[in-house]
């Protein structure tokens, strides 16, 4: 009966441990877990969006060169519209239209018009004079009229409106580096999250495995303490490191929890549900220190970066430069016009009088100071720009050898804890050894216990270091982008 009663209340105690009833945890991998969170992060979506909108912006700036349709319409009625001379209606009715295009080219910076108008004019001239004389009424009025305006000096052959155009294709090109740069961020903080789920997956392991032998030794003393074999102050060590162990495992515990729901949330899957990180496994896929060295100098995405936004602050001074000169501008001006008194004659009879202007205009202030102090500033901007990307690509590469000097550190710390562990372990069997035969007391082998406990933890925390080493030297090589390419779509 006793033993009945015991199965079922160690039953109960194995289920109430279990967050979900009866339920055992799904293994997340890594690469479900990434997958996952790239369709459905909000952050992914962000940088997306971003992207997307300077897409949008650059189209906008490169509609410069779109045909423009103008139209417009008239009606104007008027009594004694002009009494400058003998021969004016005493009222008229004017009833138009102008319809039209117009473009600007980008490539010469021309800017070029097309315009029709055609009025129908009702006019009473009741007043005249001369005996006999009536105007016909209504009659039409049309005219086409043609215009080139072209900049000689400032702005000649659109060098503002192409410089202006260079710098949104430069700042589309930003924000596709961006795109990359963020999505590689965005890999990187999650691949160290995983990697501190893993960690602490593991720590629960070591700690587990500490406080089950714990148990098993204290379980065995308290046999011997029956018998008077074992001292009171062995029972007491060995429940006093049993305890220490415990703690250390409801303190992993709460951290690898944490750290599930963290896990959970960022793929958007409910925290009722149960699940754990696949075994850790060491990656060490990276490039030679010399060859990424080399391709963070010359093809890197921060090398591309740096070169746009030189690009475009040369393209800014550019312009202000341009604004400084004068400002002359050469327009020709068609107008082939048509009387009728008919609405057809007078679109067929355009042509029948015709004007020509040609134009030809400069300015220029005679103290352009703003033009001269905002090409200063523009030229201070850019130099500054180029001194900032030098700072910049000193600080990466800086970065990056440190990162490859910490993984040969870290990779011969890896290989002497591994000893150290080996050596712990061999300590440890040998004062167990000593215990059994009497020759020792339970202190000696518990420090032994602890000193393997040291290093496997030890060994766990360089070994995880070494995985984010890794991640970061992929990220600043943009390896990333590579290995995640088929993924990471818009």
């Amino acid at each position: 009966m006793r033993k009945n009663l015991f199965i079922f209340s160690l039953f109960i105690i194995v289920l109430s441990c279990s967050p979900t009833l009866g339920q055992t945890a799904e293994v997340l991998t890594w690469n479900s877990f990434i997958q996952t969170a790239i369709k459905q992060n909000p952050q992914y979506q962000v940088t997306i969006k971003e992207y997307l909108a300077a897409i949008y912006a650059n189209k906008s700036a490169n509609a410069i060169e779109d045909w423009n349709l103008v139209a417009a319409g008239i009606i104007q009625d008027a009594s004694s519209p002009n009494q400058s001379s003998a021969f004016y209606p005493t009222y008229q009715h004017i009833a138009g239209y102008s319809v039209g295009v117009n473009k600007y080219v980008e490539q010469t910076g021309t800017a070029i018009s097309i315009e029709h108008n055609n009025n129908r004019i009702n006019a009473d001239y009741n007043n005249i004079p001369i005996s006999g004389f009536t105007p016909t009424s209504p009659y039409y009025t049309s005219d086409l009229t043609i215009s080139i305006s072209q900049p000689l000096l400032k702005n000649a052959f659109g060098l503002a409106a192409k410089k202006g155009l260079a710098i949104s294709d430069e700042t589309l090109n930003l924000a596709g580096l961006k795109l990359g740069e963020d999505w590689e961020d965005f890999i990187n903080t999650l691949r160290n999250d995983y990697l501190a789920w893993q960690e602490y997956k593991t720590n629960i392991d070591i700690y587990d495995d500490k406080a089950e032998k714990a148990e098993k030794q204290l379980a065995l003393l308290k046999k011997q303490a029956a018998y008077g074999l074992s001292e009171e102050l062995d029972l007491v060590q060995i429940e006093q490191k049993l305890q220490a162990y415990k703690l250390l495992l409801e303190q992993a515990k709460m951290a690898y929890q944490t750290q599930t729901n963290k896990i959970l949330k960022t793929i958007g899957t409910p925290l009722t549900s149960q699940a754990e990180p696949e075994k850790f496994k060491p990656d060490g896929k990276v490039a030679g220190k010399e060859q990424a060295l080399a391709y963070l100098e010359n093809d890197s995405n921060l090398k591309k970066t740096l070169a746009a936004l030189a690009s475009i602050k040369k393209a800014g001074l550019a312009i202000k430069e341009n604004a400084e000169l004068m400002d002359v501008n050469l327009a020709l001006q068609a107008r082939p016009n048509a009387f009728s008194h008919g609405f057809a004659d007078s679109i067929n009879k355009i042509g029948s009088n015709n004007e020509y202007t040609l134009t030809l205009s400069g300015s220029k202030p005679f103290f352009n100071t703003k033009a001269d102090a905002d090409t200063e500033q523009a030229q201070a901007d850019y130099e500054k720009t180029l001194k900032q990307n030098e700072q910049t690509m000193l600080s990466a590469q800086i970065g990056l050898n440190t990162l490859y000097t910490n993984l040969e550190y870290l990779n011969n710390m890896i290989t002497l804890n591994q000893k150290n562990l080996e050596l712990a372990k061999k300590m440890l069997d040998l004062e167990y050894k000593k215990y059994q035969q009497g020759r020792t007391s339970i202190f000696f082998v518990l420090q032994a216990e602890d000193s393997v406990l040291a290093a496997e933890s030890t060994l766990c925390q360089i070994m995880f270091a070494r995985e984010k080493t890794f991640g970061s030297i992929k990220s600043l090589t943009d390896q990333y982008l590579v290995e995640y390419k088929e993924s990471l779509k818009i």
